[in-house]
């Protein structure tokens, strides 16, 4: 081979292929056919070398340029598919094949082929060191840490066990291997709801934070910030008016089994705040007898003992007169709720709103079969 001038390249190149395209350039020098590796690939197919790799003549052949031009091209024994990503490299031997003896005969052809197959080799080691391989900056501070058998804090990795990766130590000493994953390398996280996930050591264990992620409002729409009197501010939504009925029965039996008038909101970690309920006794023969104050309440704690709704600020109950001295069909606002106040209290979250009272059971006075209609206004947070 005539001599020829090596610049400074990378020997790699990457083509896309029109439908049925068989010829491919390439625009570095080679000395052998064999010099050259190609891989041939779908734009849509992950690359893999193992699978994707060409056969030299059983795949494709090589015809190289006469020197000095440099270069040449690669012809595909079958048509590409259009989109088809093809990929040239030069890769030669790491080998030396000639030797200079005292005295004897060289040319300076050979002597030129001997230098230019070791800057190529060079060429061909950056390529994969510099421009394929992951590296640092070269302006960055590497510790390398000193001397022939230290092990570079940021240059030496250990070798990974399955369904781990790498981590600089908390220490700032080495890179260490995490096994915090799971099957198929996902990462297994605590199951608490709502919190943060963290590395808690430098062996790489994942743990749970006690801070919890703020959640969306459930499926409620037109959420807004909604600020209480007292300063508290959570993310509420309009107002939602819900009603329903009480049977005698459930009036009789809410004593020791408290009424459900809303069931808790899904998803977890929301609460009703209650505005206003309304109730009308449906009158019947006879007032009610006996009974208590009646508790509007969080919870199907017996005998009106559940987290009681908070009315402008305070815990509110409902005389029992508003059942036992009903004399007629009637109809009342319980209570108007303007202030909200604080929900400080696990009991409001994940809660039933029910109805109960306290002292003892209501009963029908002689031939009353009184029964009552409830309405309820109602605003939702989330509580985490």
């Amino acid at each position: 081979m005539a001599d020829i001038v090596l610049q400074d390249i990378n020997p790699r190149i990457q083509l896309v292929a029109a439908g049925g395209q068989t010829v491919f350039p390439y625009p570095f020098p080679i000395y052998a056919n064999t010099d050259l590796i190609v891989y041939q690939r779908a734009a849509t197919t992950i690359a893999n070398d193992s699978t994707q790799l060409l056969i030299y003549v059983a795949n494709y052949t090589v015809t190289n340029n006469v020197a000095p031009a440099v270069g040449g091209i690669i012809t595909l024994n079958v048509g590409a598919t259009a989109g088809d990503i093809i990929t040239i490299i030069r890769n030669m031997p790491e080998n030396r094949l000639v030797n200079y003896l005292d005295g004897g005969q060289w040319s300076a052809t050979q002597f030129n082929t001997d230098f230019d197959r070791t800057v190529m080799m060079a060429q061909t080691n950056t390529m994969f060191e510099r421009v394929i391989a992951p590296h640092y900056n070269t302006n960055d501070a590497i510790n390398q840490n000193a001397g022939p058998l230290s092990a570079g804090v940021d240059t030496y990795l250990p070798v990974l066990p399955p369904n781990a990766v790498w981590m600089k130590n908390n220490a700032n000493t080495a890179i260490v291997a995490v096994t915090g994953l799971g099957p198929g390398g996902s990462v297994t996280v605590p199951s608490t709801t709502n919190s943060f996930a963290y590395f808690s050591n430098t062996t790489g264990n994942v743990a749970s934070s006690p801070y919890l992620i703020p959640t969306a409002v459930p499926t409620i729409p037109n959420a807004a910030l909604f600020t209480f009197a007292n300063g508290q501010t959570y993310w509420s939504t309009p107002t939602y008016f819900l009603s329903g009925s009480l049977t005698n029965a459930q009036i009789l039996a809410m004593y020791g089994s408290p009424i459900t008038l809303l069931s808790a909101i899904v998803p977890a970690g929301y609460a009703y705040i209650v505005k206003t309920i309304y109730l009308q006794i449906v009158f019947n023969t006879a007032a009610f007898a006996n009974g208590g104050a009646i508790v509007p309440q969080y919870g199907h704690t017996i005998h009106g003992g559940g987290q009681p709704f908070i009315n402008n600020g305070a815990a509110n109950t409902i005389a029992a007169g508003f059942f036992t001295g009903a004399i007629a069909t009637q109809y009342d606002v319980l209570f108007s709720n303007t202030n909200y106040g604080p929900l400080a209290s696990a009991g409001y979250v994940n809660a039933d709103l029910c109805l109960s009272n306290d002292t003892a059971a209501f009963t029908n006075a002689a031939g009353g079969l009184s029964t009552a209609n409830w309405a309820v206004e109602v605003i939702v947070v989330p509580m985490s």
